[in-house]
């Protein structure tokens, strides 16, 4: 029986041992299929294409090596709009490259031409602009020969170079301290000591953090570089558009300068009829609607003065006679605008059945929050969304505040105006003072995720900055811009929503 119970002891002893060797790299497993810990990446970062950036006063360079040739952009520098009837000539280490023209107005030359390294070209500019302008370009060697391959040794270097999670350092205490109550409880005391420090070095040994990538990597990198040739917008705000997109959505820019212009103001106003071209029709007897000739005046019928519209026939009249009937007539020329008849339908004397506009006299009522010193020949526009400004002419101003507000009328100054009655515009008031400002289209100015106007200043062939303005409309079309940007600067005037939306 004791030797039973000694082999018993000793096969125990074998299997616990054995158990907490087969542990120990499980404390952090194999890992991905790349043996690395934690997240896959959700995206590959893509290396952005070599190039050469050259610029002076009148142009801008940029080429983009890439698809074993290098595509170069040649653009004005005024309005960065692509260059036309010109040649250009590379000068690349002693050797003259004559760039091909391209049917989408760039050009190429192929990638061999330039070597490897860091190349200096000059580029020669021919046509009616002459111009020399320089830049490098560095272009990758040969691609390095791949890593030797090595297995999931891990020497001491590696182990003290990795970085191990607090996670893992407190999972392997535990079990080692789990191990170690084993190990006395089946080893005795004589060879627990030995045991505990043979369980120690496997629990706290490289393999801990787990074989890790090819690199001994644990986990993504992060990526640090903006890589990548494709539209975004910078950790800094810079929003990065190469020159292909700036192409493809016609991105142009214009140098800034101050212009004297007139202070303006704008005020909501609604479009009313000219009290002279509206007219209504009203029944001066009491009585029933009889239609003429089984028909009554219906909406957008045109009238002209003294056409009949409708019979009223006297209560006491039987039915179907129509002697003594009051016949209602249009008073004025004009398009019906409302009815408000039905056949054999009772009226009163001054009740309104029908009303008479003309279309094309009409007043606009604005409404002024704050005093305005207005010369009775200011000049002033109506503008509404979907139309072009339409001048006007100040008529005058009330006497009295209707609700702390000024009521001013004015007029358009053209017949085929095309404003419709009620509708909703603003009134554009040119006061007498005078000012400088920077004048920008209106679509020069975005708003930006914040909220916050801005226009986009072309700080570099490829990299446009949004700028907070400060700005009062001057127009439908114009904008004056107050502050924010300097005389000088080159400015993005058509693109501004699309360059906004990059992300």
């Amino acid at each position: 029986m004791p030797h039973l119970l000694s082999r018993a002891r000793a096969g125990l002893r074998r299997l616990a041992l054995c158990s907490l060797l087969l542990a120990t790299p499980a404390f952090a497993g194999p890992g991905g299929p790349d043996h690395q810990h934690g997240p896959e990446p959700t995206a590959t970062a893509l290396p952005q294409s070599p190039r050469l950036v050259a610029v002076s006063e009148a142009w801008q360079l940029v080429g983009i090596l890439k698809g074993g040739a290098l595509t170069l952009y040649l653009d004005r520098q005024e309005d960065n709009a692509p260059a036309a009837g010109v040649t250009l000539d590379l000068d690349i280490a002693g050797r003259t490259v004559r760039a091909e023209a391209q049917p989408d107005g760039s050009f190429r030359i192929p990638a061999e031409a330039l070597g490897t390294g860091e190349i200096e070209v000059l580029a020669t500019i021919g046509g009616a602009a002459p111009d020399l302008l320089v830049g490098t370009i560095r272009v990758p060697g040969a691609a390095a020969a791949p890593a030797a391959a090595h297995g999931h040794s891990h020497a001491l270097s590696d182990f003290l170079h990795r970085r191990i999670s607090v996670e893992t350092v407190l999972i392997a205490l535990a079990a080692t301290g789990a191990g170690a109550l084993a190990i006395g409880f089946l080893f005795g005391r004589r060879r627990a000591g030995i045991a505990v420090l043979a369980l120690t070095l496997l629990a706290v040994s490289p393999s801990t953090a787990g074989p890790g990538g090819p690199d001994h990597s644990h986990g993504p990198e992060t990526a640090t570089a903006e890589d990548g040739d494709a539209p975004r917008r910078r950790a800094d705000g810079m929003v990065f558009v190469p020159k292909p997109t700036q192409r493809l959505l016609e991105l142009r820019t214009r140098r800034v300068v101050p212009e004297e212009t007139a202070r303006r103001v704008t005020l909501a106003g609604r479009v009313l009829p000219s009290p002279d071209a509206q007219a209504v029709v009203q029944p001066a007897t009491a009585g029933r609607i009889v239609a003429i000739d089984g028909a009554l005046p219906r909406r957008g019928q045109a009238v002209r003065a003294g056409d009949a519209l409708a019979l009223v026939v006297p209560f006491a009249a039987a039915t179907g006679e129509i002697a003594g009937a009051e016949t209602l007539r249009a008073p004025a020329d004009g398009v019906i605008a409302t009815v408000a008849l039905a056949q054999g339908q009772t009226v009163s004397p001054g009740q309104t059945l029908v009303e008479i506009l003309d279309p094309a006299r009409v007043r606009i009522e604005a409404e002024a929050f704050a005093p305005l010193a207005l010369a009775p020949t200011a000049a002033a526009s109506i503008e509404a969304r979907g139309m072009a400004p339409v001048p006007a002419a100040l008529l005058g101003r009330a006497p009295a505040l209707r609700g702390q507000t000024a009521l001013l009328d004015f007029a358009p100054r053209a017949a085929d105006h095309g404003l419709e009655i009620g509708r909703r515009v603003q009134v554009v008031v040119e006061l007498p003072e005078r000012r400088t400002a920077i004048i920008l289209p209106r679509d020069a100015v975005v708003q930006a995720p914040n909220g916050l106007p801005v226009v986009f200043r072309h700080a570099e062939p490829e990299l446009f900055e949004p700028r907070i303005v400060r700005f009062e409309p001057l127009d439908a079309t114009r904008v004056a811009i107050l502050a924010g940007i300097e005389p000088g600067e080159q400015i993005l005037v058509q693109g501004a929503l699309l360059v906004n939306q990059i992300r």
